[in-house]
């Protein structure tokens, strides 16, 4: 597994809710969680114990790193919290989660995960284009799971609808032996 020096201070985490057929997903974002763990980056997430960012977590806090939950009210009162959390801040709605993140990470990185997911993720990296945030974003594509995604992207600066450049900032990592020089490279262009 690969090392983090120079950690950031704060990495914010998207990751899907639900629990993927795939285990090896699953390992995945166990090997994240146990990744970050031995750094002194504090990791902010969605803060319940179900689904991929789940298994993520769990397996950061498992490791003794720090995990900081920012859930929504509804999943609070559902009792979908997970166990563990150094902090819990509790908001009304995604946009104030979004905000949150927003404030307090330093980088961002997305695990695979569905239309919640991928909406933080566009969100991030059309504040990044916007030129609203500087900070990285690290896309974690294994076995292409976000190809057609990067294709639609593709298709945007192919038709001039968006500058190429704006895609090409992406960081995209297809394996965790990827993300330190992703986390470290320059992609806030």
């Amino acid at each position: 597994m690969p090392e983090l020096a120079n950690s950031p201070k704060c990495i914010a985490v998207f990751g899907g809710s639900g629990d993927p057929k795939d285990p090896d997903l699953q390992r995945l974002a166990a090997n994240l969680g146990l990744l970050l763990s031995r750094t002194p980056t504090v990791v902010l997430c969605a803060g319940v114990r179900q689904g991929l960012i789940g298994t993520f977590a769990k397996a950061c806090i498992s490791a003794g790193g720090t995990v900081c939950g920012v859930i929504l009210r509804k999943e609070y009162e559902a009792a979908k919290l997970l166990d563990g959390l150094h902090t819990l801040e509790i908001v009304s709605s995604s946009d104030e989660r979004k905000r949150v993140f927003q404030q307090r990470a330093d980088v961002f990185v997305g695990l695979p995960g569905g239309i919640g997911t991928i909406d933080e993720i566009i969100g991030v990296a059309a504040r990044r284009q916007l030129g609203e945030c500087s900070k990285p974003l690290v896309i974690i594509n294994p076995k292409g799971y976000y190809n057609k995604l990067l294709d639609m992207f593709s298709k945007a600066a192919d038709e001039h609808l968006q500058h190429p450049r704006h895609v090409e900032a992406l960081a995209i990592v297809s394996r965790l032996e990827e993300l330190p020089g992703a986390l470290f490279s320059t992609n806030s262009k």
